[in-house]
């Protein structure tokens, strides 16, 4: 469907998945974080703003894993929280 136009809308938290599969990606936290191509957008610092928590981001060649940094997490005024999350974004 893109290769006729079509625009695609798709939501989902499988972070590593769009890194390997999308070439255009937008991240939202109440407004627009960030919007491009995921190499670009898919960095610690607008990851953590999207998700309020500190994130990790690994690449490998042209695999790029993405995973939450477990055990912390960002307050909404920026600072961290050390309670444990255990959501992880892993696989490739």
């Amino acid at each position: 469907l893109h290769h006729q136009g079509v625009t695609i809308i798709m939501t989902t938290h499988d972070l590593n998945w769009v890194a390997a599969h999308l070439h255009w990606v937008i991240c939202i936290n109440q407004t627009l974080v960030a919007a491009g191509d995921p190499d670009a957008v898919f960095t610690p610092d607008l990851l953590g703003r999207t998700f309020n928590t500190e994130m990790v981001v690994l690449k490998q060649g042209d695999i790029t894993l993405i995973a939450e940094r477990v055990g912390v997490t960002r307050s909404q005024d920026g600072g961290t929280d050390t309670s444990y999350r255990k959501d992880v974004h892993a696989a490739h």
